[in-house]
């Protein structure tokens, strides 16, 4: 796991300069604190921040190369079959020369050319340079669990991790994307492949894109999530493939030359992640969990539970530092930005892990592939809904839609209401992305107004959805929302988070529940082994987990790992919210309504309404452009 940057120059441009590329790759070293590495090919710059999980040599060290034949590359990302790979490519001749798993990328791009792609199984996202061919290959996993921008223009490709990479380069701009904007307001996040960056794109997950010293670039799609293949099996066989499945991948997630913990909220997935890791590492695995100490949002008591039952050496992070400290410091690695409260818990698990682990195994993707989350069961509900008489649908949304004060504990279930009636008589895609709004269309309008008049034809979170949808092969509605959930909330929100809040910290997060293996079964799971007829999420998980976790944990509904950013807005952050969205801050910006944030923030303040997630959205905003667009 590390950090990657780089840039190639088109039309046989000045050669690369070291100085770029290493101010590139020290804007990323949190990534990769154990070693740097650069290499000036002509036109092209690789750099690597790296983070020694496999083979800490500095045989390991990157950027790789095969010099005979004019190869390079450098890798973010873990590939799980590299044992497999490498005794098949050594059978074929090939010599390593470490025992880092990433070599087999370069090693399998000499056998193989790019078909190696199809044959990685893991996280990654990786450039290679062919001297040769004088072609730059830039390939990310299938999930999106690790991340790559890029910037182009007509002189110059210029990639790297993150966004911060790119930005230390002098040639690479900075301006606000509207439409951008527009999808973080409505979802706390930036749909791929935009960014909050109006030149600056990211390659999708399961993409590859080859870029030519003319500066022609060809992306395409070598891997999709299929639901098309769906074998009958009795139930006793699922859960079978299951159990098999999941033991193999779970064992190859738990190889690293470094300590490995785990992510432990007390739900079903990170405890049936814990089980595995008991099974192939006995004694009691270190595992660690995020404790709010806020009414209604404290999940420890569930955590110990899964921990005393499987052995685990259970600790507790809590907020230990002022958010106002903080929250500066999430906004800048968030970068994009990504307004997902729950970063300040995963940051702070990262920083508590990081003392006594190089890797950590998390339960996150088991919602987004069996159906675990409240919106699956909305959809259920929407064609009832459509029956109840007129008169009391209309009653329903009219007192639904009035203000809501503040309430303790997780979303409530007025909201949850509300957001139900506004969005059951959409469309599928359009209402799925309406049960996530955090700004609605008309908020987003008012809160916009400044620019209106360019933001409004610019396609809304609905069109995303709409659009992401025509990749899906399968017409089952659970399935085909499952399919947005994957590419959508999953990529842009849940991993982004992920991987930027533990890579701060330089810990390498696995997601086992993501190997293509489990979400290629997932997908040909039958609809009815992942929400069953009582609307009850990831019945096969349960299934196969039944008889090895305790029984709380199996029945407990899912909860989210949510914060509580009403408290904390009226609370710790009301000073700093003040002054970040104050009139005059938000007029300078340019693209606010002074007005419109103003009122927002005084009903909330006041205890009139509950605007916590939307005015976290705008402060996230703002410091974001403080961070990068102020001077």
């Amino acid at each position: 796991m590390c950090g990657i940057a780089g840039y190639f120059q088109f039309h046989r441009r000045p050669a690369a300069d070291a100085r770029i590329v290493a101010r590139m790759v020290e804007a990323i070293a949190h990534r990769g604190p154990d070693g740097r590495g650069l290499a000036l090919r002509g036109a092209v710059a690789l750099g690597h921040a790296r983070l020694a999980i496999q083979d800490p040599t500095d045989a390991g060290a990157q950027p790789m190369a095969d010099a005979e034949r004019g190869v390079w590359l450098v890798c973010n990302g873990e590939i799980y079959n590299a044992p497999t790979l490498r005794r098949e490519l050594e059978a074929l001749g090939h010599r390593f020369v470490s025992r880092s798993d990433n070599e087999v990328i370069l090693r399998g791009y000499v056998q193989w050319g790019r078909d190696c792609l199809k044959r990685l199984t893991g996280m990654f996202a990786f450039a290679l340079w062919d001297e040769r061919s004088q072609r730059l290959w830039l390939a990310r996993d299938r999930m999106g669990m690790k991340p790559l921008f890029f910037y182009h223009d007509g002189d110059r490709l210029v990639f790297g991790s993150e966004i911060k990479a790119l930005l230390a380069h002098p040639l690479v701009p900075r301006a606000l994307d509207l439409t951008s904007l527009g999808h973080f307001l409505g979802l706390n996040y930036v749909i791929a492949p935009r960014t909050l960056f109006q030149n600056i794109r990211q390659l999708l997950p399961g993409h590859d894109m080859t870029v030519e010293a003319d500066g022609r670039m060809v992306s395409h799609a070598y891997w999709d999530v299929s639901f098309a293949h769906r074998p009958r099996l009795t139930a006793a066989a699922w859960r079978a493939r299951w159990d098999e499945t999941l033991a193999l991948v779970m064992a190859e997630h738990l190889v690293a030359d470094t300590p490995v913990g785990l992510f432990l909220s007390g739900g079903l997935d990170s405890s049936a992640v814990a089980w595995w890791m008991a099974q192939v590492r006995p004694g009691g695995s270190p595992s660690y969990h995020f404790r709010p100490m806020q009414a209604g949002f404290d999940e420890s008591a569930h955590a110990g539970v899964a921990a005393r039952a499987l052995g685990l050496q259970l600790q507790c992070a809590q907020l230990d530092r002022p958010l106002t400290t903080l929250l500066p410091l999430l906004a800048r690695h968030a970068e994009e930005p990504t307004a997902d409260a729950s970063m300040v818990g995963v940051y702070l698990l990262a920083e508590r892990a990081k003392r006594d682990v190089g890797v950590v195994l998390c339960g996150d993707g088991a919602d987004e592939l069996l159906a675990g989350y409240p919106t699956y069961v909305a959809e259920r509900l929407a064609p009832l809904y459509a029956l109840v008489p007129g008169w009391l649908r209309r009653h329903l949304a009219g007192w639904s839609a009035g203000a809501r004060p503040p309430a303790a504990g997780k979303l409530p279930w007025r909201e949850k209401l509300a957001r139900f009636v506004y969005a059951a008589s959409m469309e599928p895609a359009r209402a799925h992305a309406h049960w996530r709004i955090i700004c609605n269309r008309d908020l987003r309008l008012a809160l916009m107004a400044p620019v209106a008049a360019a933001w409004s034809g610019c396609p809304g979170v609905g069109d995303a959805h709409v659009d992401c949808l025509a990749g899906c092969d399968d017409l089952h509605p659970l399935n085909r929302s499952l399919y947005l959930d994957q590419r959508l909330y999953l990529a842009n929100d849940i991993l982004a988070k992920l991987d930027r809040m533990t890579m701060a910290h330089g810990l390498e997060a696995r997601t086992p529940f993501l190997d293509h293996r489990v979400v290629e079964l997932a997908a040909a799971t039958p609809p009815a082994l992942k929400l069953n007829w009582a609307m009850q999420g990831k019945t096969i998980l349960r299934q196969t987990m039944r008889g090895r976790l305790p029984k709380q944990i199996l029945t407990r509904a899912k909860e989210g790992f949510n914060m509580p950013v009403g408290h904390w807005l009226r609370e710790d952050l009301r000073e700093m919210t003040r002054d970040l969205l104050a009139p005059s801050r938000v007029r300078a910006m340019g693209v606010l309504d002074p007005q419109a944030v103003a009122g927002l923030l005084d009903g909330h303040m006041r205890g009139d309404t509950d605007a916590g997630y939307p005015i976290w959205s705008l402060l996230f905003f703002a410091l974001w452009h403080r961070q990068w667009l102020e001077p």
